[in-house]
Parts: structure tokens; C-alpha cells; sequence
């Protein structure tokens, strides 16, 4: 195959097969992959069965879910060598290889035969997925290939909101503040710009005001994205599809990270939090609709 711009890949297909089929496609012009499981595609960031989680401290609030076991073993040594290689795409003909040895990052493989001609990438995938205010230490060199696609437009990924504090699950708090912050009648539980929040105050004010998690998205993804990519008018869309706690639900949140004259990145505007039936999102999601 020669021609084929956009694939999708979804369900409960191993992960190796993902691999192998878009190595198999490394003549195509790829511009858009999707790629959609219930575990993260890109990579388990939780380590094997989600031990990892406990051993960096991380709270329950993960390791409450059900099914850890399935998520797999990453290489940190490999990944964390491989993934900061610069990607070349293979000169000897297609041959698939199945089973997962120590390896360079998906998305570094994904960068070796497509990093030219991607202009849209989406992962989802929630158990797994990268913690936003909690990353553990291999998220970086999962993540770190994405800066070898320069014309990259647009990319989705799964990413994981705790929701935990005290003991106590916070998930209704939470999206009862996000309703609260588009009324301009609100009185969400937040303390006046005078005083100085203490308890659930401010770790609301802190992790789940709309403008801090914009910024902390723009922190956390900025870093891996192209430079060239970032200084195009518009910059990059990236969009956080966020799951929370116990709740299940997935929020939609769009940044646009671009470049500062000083060369620093910079949030160029942000849309969210919105949930499944959000009316714009249901709009859009109408409207865009295609295959996939």
C-alpha cells in the first residue's frame, strides 16, 4: 500500500499488532493515526499492573480500579535510551516482528516511517494514560518522540485527573465547580481573591480551576511538541481527554500552545472543561464526524 492517508486502529487488538500495522504502512503517507484501546496505546506509565503507582507515591486513587493486571511491562532503560534517539526510518524491507522486547517508545516508532506526513495524532486510551500533576519518570521518554513531528496540527491524548483528597472521592465536587464556572451567577466553592484558600479550596483552585489546568496542560505538553510545529500561526491544538477518580466520565479540554517572541511557549487559548454532552461538544462531534 501506497496511498492510504488515515488509519485507524481500535479495541482489543495486542499491542504488537498495532505496531507491526503501522510499520506495514511505512510507504503511506500517513496524516492522521488513531489509535483508541481501553489501556493506554502509547504505553503503560503505571508500571507492570500498576505497581508503580505506590512505589512513586502516588495515592489510591488509582489503584482502586478494577483490571490493573492488564496493563503490561515497559522497559524503562530502553525507552528512556531509545526514546531520546533521533528516529530513521528503516532501509531494509518490511518484515514484521511480533512480541515486545526492549524497545523504543510507540510514538518513537510511530516517528520513524510517519513523523513527516502526520498532521494529526490521537491516543486514547485512560488506564495507564499519563497523570497530569503526577507524571511518573517514564512519561518523559514516552512522550519526548512527539518533537520529531514538525507539522503535526493537532494531537489527543488520554490523560488522568486524581480526584482523591482525604479519603474521599472528589469527582462530584468537581464537575459541580466546572458547571458553576461557566455561570456568571456562580458561587462555586472558592475562596475571594482576598483570602487565601485553604483544604479543598485550593486544591480546587489549584488543579481544577479551568485557567490552572490550561497552563499546567501547556507545561506539561509544550515541552514535547515540535518547535517548528509551535511557531506556525495557530500553533498546535492539543486536546487533554481527561478521566477523573471513580466517576468514568471523559472531559474534553483544548489548548492552543504556541511560541512567545522570547522563544518561550505560550497557551494561545483554551476551551473546557466539557463533558460527553456538553451542547458544543455534541455539536462539533456531529458535525466533524466521519469513520472515526
Amino acid at each position: 500500500m501506497h496511498r492510504l492517508q488515515d488509519i485507524k486502529i481500535e479495541g482489543g487488538i495486542p499491542r504488537d499488532e498495532r505496531r507491526e500495522t503501522i510499520r506495514a504502512l511505512g510507504n503511506c503517507p500517513l496524516r492522521k493515526i488513531v489509535l483508541i484501546g481501553v489501556n493506554s496505546p502509547i504505553g503503560n506509565t503505571w508500571g507492570a499492573g500498576g505497581e508503580d503507582i505506590e512505589s512513586f507515591g502516588i495515592n489510591e486513587d488509582l489503584s482502586d480500579l478494577d483490571d490493573l493486571e492488564t496493563l503490561e511491562y515497559e522497559d524503562i532503560q530502553a525507552i528512556t535510551q531509545l526514546g531520546a534517539a533521533n528516529p530513521v526510518f528503516p532501509e531494509q524491507p518490511f518484515r514484521p516482528e511480533f512480541g515486545w522486547p526492549p524497545s523504543p517508545p510507540l510514538i518513537h516508532t510511530l516517528a520513524s516511517y510517519h513523523a513527516d506526513t502526520v498532521t494529526e495524532l490521537k491516543f486514547c486510551g485512560y488506564r495507564g494514560a499519563p497523570i497530569l500533576w503526577d507524571p511518573l519518570p517514564i512519561t518523559t521518554p514516552m512522550l519526548s518522540p512527539l518533537r520529531h513531528f514538525h507539522n503535526l496540527r493537532s494531537v489527543i491524548l488520554s490523560l488522568w485527573l486524581q480526584t482523591l483528597f482525604e479519603e474521599q472521592y472528589r469527582d462530584d465536587d468537581i464537575m459541580t465547580y466546572w458547571a458553576d464556572t461557566r455561570s456568571p451567577s456562580s458561587t462555586a466553592l472558592v475562596a475571594p481573591e482576598d483570602v487565601e484558600p485553604t483544604g479543598w479550596a485550593k486544591i480546587l483552585a489549584e488543579r481544577f480551576k479551568p485557567q490552572s489546568i490550561a497552563q499546567k496542560m501547556t507545561g506539561f505538553i509544550g515541552p514535547f511538541l515540535s518547535e517548528r510545529a509551535k511557531a506556525r500561526k495557530g500553533g498546535v491544538h492539543v486536546r487533554g481527554s481527561f478521566c477523573m477518580g471513580l466517576y468514568g466520565g471523559i472531559f474534553d479540554f483544548d489548548i492552543r500552545v504556541g511560541k512567545a517572541l522570547d522563544g518561550e511557549d505560550v497557551l494561545l487559548g483554551w476551551t473546557g472543561p466539557r463533558e460527553e454532552n456538553h451542547p458544543d461538544r455534541r455539536v462539533e462531534k456531529m458535525e466533524g464526524r466521519r469513520w472515526f
